[in-house]
């Protein structure tokens, strides 16, 4: 398996190459903080399309990651990995350090009071990509910044603690209401407050069940492939800290999609990190 390539050069403006597309992202890192920021909020992006973008880490805590991405370098990631050319290293990400992540990986559920290895969806917190792997095409062992610890909940939508674990036709209800609220007005906007799933009783999501992060990278995915123009994309997330939080789990995570050939923010939300 190739890896991505990681530098540290001046943040660069895009250039023609914006619509060709790396196969394996060149990882560049932004000066500080703020400057991640104002990309995430801002139209301009510093990396040309297959790159991705991460901000330093800071008090051993991660910040978030943006890909540049269009439906040629989906594709092409999707095919190699379909044929085993490139393929998930679950041991890598097994045995990455992660901040914060240490201890929680013991706070799993147990099946009739025994310990089964073999369910590791049955932990209550994922070690959780800021990216999907088909953008960044890592596991985080070669991207420092990449993963962090976000719950089941937020990562999948698992709630173990109710013995509750979306299949494949939860997972595709979910995506037809979230893009049914796309074809509304192009955009979808959410809140921390407004991202629950089991509002919609036609769902088999249980009372306090929000939309997950898999959700919308799914839905993310299927608006850039589906472009029939290959236009650019920024695929941003943003992870937050209250001002209590003295440790290094997130309180939640902010996600947006641009269209950076019309400018249009498609995606704007944001999803805690609970249980």
């Amino acid at each position: 398996m190739k890896n991505p390539t990681s530098v540290e050069p001046d943040v660069v403006s895009p250039t023609d190459e914006l619509n060709t597309g790396n196969v394996y992202p060149t990882v560049l890192t932004t000066h500080d903080i703020n400057e991640y920021y104002d990309y995430f909020v801002g139209n301009q992006i510093p990396v040309s399309m297959g790159n991705i973008l991460i901000p330093p880490t800071t008090y051993g805590r991660y910040y978030g990651a943006m890909a540049a991405i269009n439906a040629s370098t989906i594709e092409t990631r999707n095919r190699m990995i379909k044929a085993k050319e490139n393929y998930r290293n679950h041991e890598a990400r097994e045995s990455l350090e992660v901040p914060g992540f240490k201890g929680l990986n013991t706070k799993e559920m147990y099946e009739k009071g025994q310990r089964d290895p073999l369910h590791r969806n049955h932990s209550l917190y994922h070690k959780t990509h800021l990216l999907p792997y088909r953008f960044s095409m890592s596991e985080g062992d070669t991207i420092e910044g990449l993963v962090f610890a976000g719950t089941a909940h937020l990562n999948h939508g698992d709630r173990p603690d109710i013995d509750f674990f979306p299949d494949e036709k939860e997972k595709e209800q979910r995506n037809k209401i979230l893009r049914s609220k796309l074809d509304i007005d192009g955009r979808i906007s959410m809140s921390y407050e407004d991202v629950s799933v089991s509002d919609y009783n036609y769902c088999n999501s249980p009372e306090g069940s929000n939309f997950s992060l898999d959700d919308f990278e799914n839905l993310a995915s299927d608006i850039i492939s589906e472009n029939k123009n290959n236009d650019p994309y920024a695929y941003y997330t943003w992870l937050d800290y209250d001002a209590e939080n003295d440790t290094a789990i997130p309180d939640r995570i902010y996600l947006r999609l641009k269209n950076l050939k019309t400018h249009k923010l498609i995606i704007d939300v944001s999803i805690n990190n609970v249980l």
